[in-house]
């Protein structure tokens, strides 16, 4: 079941702006978060140094708060 709902187009559309806007919401109220994301979705630019590689782990959680949530830059990509 749950792999039929992850390949339904109209399922992944909807999820992904509620992120989108759940995300916008934090930011707007300025209310500083965490996040876990599966690792093989997650790209460094520049990369990350080998010994703070997160993709060592098949999840990572990000503290948003202080300067790293303030320089927060949301795309909808």
């Amino acid at each position: 079941m749950l792999e039929t709902i992850l390949k339904n187009e109209n399922f992944i559309h909807t999820m992904q702006k509620h992120c989108y806007e759940v995300i916008s919401h934090l930011i707007e109220e300025n209310i500083e978060f965490s996040i876990v994301a599966n690792t093989n979705f997650i790209d460094f630019n520049p990369e990350l140094p080998k010994e703070l590689d997160v993709k060592q782990n098949p999840y990572a959680l990000f503290a948003l708060g202080g300067y790293t949530f303030e320089s927060i830059q949301l795309n909808k990509d």
